[in-house]
């Protein structure tokens, strides 16, 4: 996670953000709670509060989804936007993981779907071929 955030901090060009997102950076690294966190990067709607608080409960929490997203809500203020960030930051990190080490109907799902983005062919159990090919939304949809 540490190097998703120097990658994506590499395109941030507000001072006041980049400021923030290393504070939050400096509090994860200390190892606050999330209240003094929150307290300190504030947990507004505004995006120079949203992307820091994210960043820090991501960076503090983020092995586990699931401890990432009751973090993010028990900020309190802005919950569903922050939560939102860290769920899309956080997520596919831990499912892929989660992933490796299960049979689960999802992951197989999973699975399934990178493969057939490349395009390939499946043979089911009585002998008959599939090509399965990518397939695109309608504009109508």
């Amino acid at each position: 996670m540490i190097e998703a955030v120097d990658i994506a901090q590499t395109t941030v060009r507000d001072p006041s953000l980049a400021a923030s997102i290393d504070r939050a950076r400096k509090l994860a690294r200390e190892g606050v709670p999330t209240p003094v966190a929150a307290d300190e990067l504030g947990n507004t709607g505004f995006v120079i509060h949203t992307v820091p608080l994210a960043t820090f409960v991501a960076l503090r929490f983020g092995d586990d989804a699931r401890a990432s997203l009751v973090e993010a809500v028990g900020a309190g203020g802005a919950t569903d936007s922050i939560a939102a960030i860290v769920g899309a930051w956080v997520g596919p990190v831990t499912e892929r993981r989660a992933c490796r080490r299960s049979s689960s109907t999802a992951c197989s799902v999973e699975r399934l779907a990178r493969r057939t983005s490349r395009g390939s062919v499946l043979r089911s159990r009585k002998g008959s071929v599939a090509s399965l090919r990518p397939v695109r939304a309608s504009r109508g949809l």
